[in-house]
């Protein structure tokens, strides 16, 4: 194997050899907290030893395997880089395990979204953060409230982000703040704060900004090696949503956990713990037959698959991020469009009571509609590199899909596909 590109240090490729082991790969692969331990000066090559971190080593291992180089300037920073990666892993566990009490809010069961509050007590916002839109319980988009130091906003603990309920997107997006926080300690996620500023969970976009936990979310091609704490995104098939428009099931932002003893990966999501690619696979299309009921998928394989992938960094990348805007805190939601309103507006009657118009621009559609296109939420468990939108219209649902993954959300001018989803009941 090649190490031209793959992992380098100090402008140095690190390969297998003795001296990128003794200078670079060992401190690396053994915790910083065990560099003084007896065995660690004399650890060799390959050695089986209790000291090393099989997590830690697979890695180091991916990154050398990469085909685009990744750089740190110095060791220091590699190992931050680790650590960060490590505690972003731990959090996922979390979610899943109990240790954090996290969950997927549900309108069906009268669940509604929170992070760090109980609704079911009468509370509606924490000390520390608040739904963007107070006037929307089942939102699940939540802003920090700039009443104390970052490190105290993201703190792990009931009360101040738990009890957290949202969907897979938020969730990630805490993997990342609490990797910073938990990895590298809360000066380094304070000074940090000055760069990515107000925290938002949930939303991959705010307005026509992106969602500032994007910073540390590198794009990365799907076809290189996958390093343990990258984001990916299992897609389902893609007409989820013109069927179950409140389905959690569109997709997971899932983290890639690494492999087991056999060498299988596994991912995890919010909901989706220590999963095989195969398991991943079975699991979103088992939802889709239940939620898009009675539409069915041809071909599993290549309809419910990996669709994005961006690199855990610490290291700036070129997503840019500019100071955002909160959507209105409450908008007015209007009516169900009746069948000529649609056919008058270039919709598309589709079967089963859904209706489509394809390639129109998000303003004309929002004003044949009679809807505010601010009023636009992002759907759960979308995507982060191109996120579909909804709003609720009575008992229907619009779904918007937009065409340019770099227009604004709430943008008049963006190509969309737009959907009209008749309630359950009413579904063919």
């Amino acid at each position: 194997m090649s190490y031209q590109e793959g992992l380098r240090v100090a402008g140095r490729s690190i390969g297998n050899d003795p001296d990128s082991f003794e200078t670079v790969i060992r401190p690396l692969v053994v915790s910083p907290e065990k560099h003084g331990d007896l065995g660690f000066a004399t650890l060799k090559p390959g050695e089986a030893s209790p000291l090393v971190d099989p997590m830690r080593l697979q890695i180091v291992q991916a990154m050398q395997g990469a085909k685009t180089a990744i750089e740190f300037a110095t060791l220091k920073d590699a190992q931050s880089e680790i650590s960060f990666r490590i505690e972003a892993m731990q959090t996922m566990r979390n979610f899943n395990s109990g240790a954090y009490d996290a969950d997927y809010f549900s309108a069906t069961i009268g669940l509604q979204s929170s992070m760090g509050w109980y609704p079911e007590h009468g509370q509606t916002e924490s000390p520390n953060w608040t739904l963007m839109r107070p006037g929307q319980p089942y939102s699940a988009m939540f802003v920090q409230r700039d009443t104390a130091p970052p490190h105290s906003v993201m703190a792990p603990s009931i009360g101040n982000i738990f009890p957290f309920r949202g969907e897979c997107a938020g969730a990630f997006q805490m993997a990342v703040y609490l990797g910073l926080l938990n990895g590298l300690g809360p000066t380094y996620f304070d000074e940090a704060a000055k760069a990515f500023g107000t925290m938002y969970v949930g939303p991959w976009s705010i307005g026509s900004s992106k969602n500032p936990v994007q910073i540390y979310m590198i794009a990365a091609d799907l076809g290189d090696p996958w390093i343990p704490g990258d984001y990916l995104y299992f897609k389902n098939k893609d007409d989820y949503l013109h069927y179950a428009p409140d389905g959690f099931w569109t997709g997971l932002n899932a983290m890639y956990m690494g492999r087991d003893a056999h060498g299988t990966q596994h991912f995890s999501g919010l909901g989706a713990a220590w999963l095989s690619e195969a398991n991943l696979r079975i699991s979103v299309a088992d939802a889709y037959y239940h939620d898009c009921y009675p539409h069915t998928i041809d071909d599993p394989q290549t309809a419910c698959r990996f669709t994005l992938r961006r690199r855990l960094s610490l290291t700036p990348g070129t997503t840019h991020v500019e100071a955002a805007s909160n959507p209105p805190a409450t908008v007015a939601a209007p009516e169900a469009p009746d069948a000529r309103t649609l056919l008058a507006s270039g919709f598309e009657d589709r079967g089963g009571g859904l209706s489509t118009v394809r390639g129109r621009k998000l303003g004309e559609i929002a004003k044949a509609l009679s809807f505010d296109p601010a009023s636009l939420s992002q759907v759960a468990s979308a995507p982060l590199d191109n996120p579909p939108h909804m709003l609720p219209m009575g008992a229907h649902r619009l779904i918007v899909e937009y065409s340019d993954a770099a227009q604004g959300r709430h943008d008049p001018d963006a190509q969309v596909d737009a959907h009209v989803v008749p309630p359950a009941a009413d579904r063919g």
